[in-house]
């Protein structure tokens, strides 16, 4: 069939009395055979990069959360307020790749005395003038009741501020 030689290829006839083209055929179980082993390869990603395992990835930076007896529920913005099941580690950890594949590199994120995180985005307009007030800086905040600390006194549940200190609020909606 594949053959370069045109003679030695079969002909259409020929094709359509093979026994694999005379073979019943359901199309619609076949594509429902192939959904569902993509579902079921799916899920197995899925459960393969699971967070249950907090402690393999990074540091975990369990200094950054602020335990606290007063955090107020009331004031969730669910625009910059994130309730989490991991440390803040793994959220540094995923703000580096989401740098490095999203941004080109082009924010700079820092851990600043072991309180919250820094994420500074350079204005591009601003910057070949030296001009830093225009840089989007955002502030990240670990918050975890106290009533909700686990035997060993880690959080079991922590919310994360996301928190606009500096910098065009377009951008930032952009970019969270």
């Amino acid at each position: 069939m594949f053959s370069y030689d045109g003679s030695k290829r079969p002909t259409i006839d020929e094709i359509r009395a093979h026994p694999w083209m005379q073979a019943p055929c359901d199309m619609k179980q076949i594509r429902s055979d192939l959904l569902t082993e993509l579902s079921e390869k799916r899920s197995a990603a899925t459960a393969d990069t699971s967070r249950e395992d907090v402690n393999s990835r990074g540091d975990s930076m369990l200094d950054l959360v602020k335990q606290t007896s007063m955090l107020q529920y009331r004031q969730f913005n669910d625009m910059t307020d994130y309730h989490i099941d991991v440390v803040p580690g793994v959220i540094f950890d995923d703000l580096n790749t989401y740098n490095a594949e999203y941004k080109d590199g082009k924010l700079v994120i820092e851990k600043l005395d072991n309180k919250h995180i820094i994420i500074t985005q350079k204005d591009e307009n601003s910057e070949a003038e030296g001009n830093a007030a225009n840089d989007l800086v955002v502030k990240v905040k670990f918050f975890c009741p106290e009533s909700e600390a686990n035997e060993e006194g880690a959080p079991s549940r922590t919310r994360v501020r996301f928190t606009k200190k500096r910098g065009d609020i377009n951008e930032w909606y952009a970019m969270f």
